[in-house]
């Protein structure tokens, strides 16, 4: 039986490395990073970030940390109406979107059709400008 010895050590991986795995059998199994990732329900892709917008400007998003391939873009859409637009169509099967309003607004957001999502802000019941303030946003992908 082969003996493995002086291992080098992998500081990333992508989801297409193998893990070598002793499970006390005389042998050894592999796994890749994306079946482990889809084992352990883990979303395949996703973006952390915090949303800003204000007076008449479209929303400015600072990314956290961001596997999707992209970033998205923001559009000013009217008062306190925003469009965040994604580079693919966003299943509602396969997509979690969660936002986290401030204490001072209401925030909605819907998604469209075709790859994006609608943000609007109010002041009470009136939709308003300038009401996010590094809101969070969570977007994971598990297709």
């Amino acid at each position: 039986m082969a003996k493995i010895s002086n291992l080098t050590e992998l500081t990333t991986a992508t989801n297409d490395s193998v893990l070598v795995i002793n499970d006390g059998t005389p042998t050894t199994k592999k796994i890749t990073v994306a079946n482990l990732k889809a084992s352990l329900g883990l979303p395949s892709r996703y973006l952390y970030a915090t949303i800003s917008q204000t007076s008449t400007n479209a929303p400015v998003m600072t990314v956290i940390k961001n596997t999707l391939g992209y970033t998205p873009t923001f559009l000013y859409d009217n008062v306190g109406s925003y469009s965040m637009l994604f580079n693919e169509s966003l299943n509602s099967t396969e997509w979690l979107i969660l936002n986290g309003g401030d204490k001072y607004s209401y925030v909605n957001s819907v998604r469209l059709s075709g790859g994006g999502v609608k943000i609007e802000t109010f002041n009470g019941a009136t939709k308003a400008d300038g009401k996010l303030l590094d809101m969070s946003i969570k977007i994971e992908y598990y297709g």
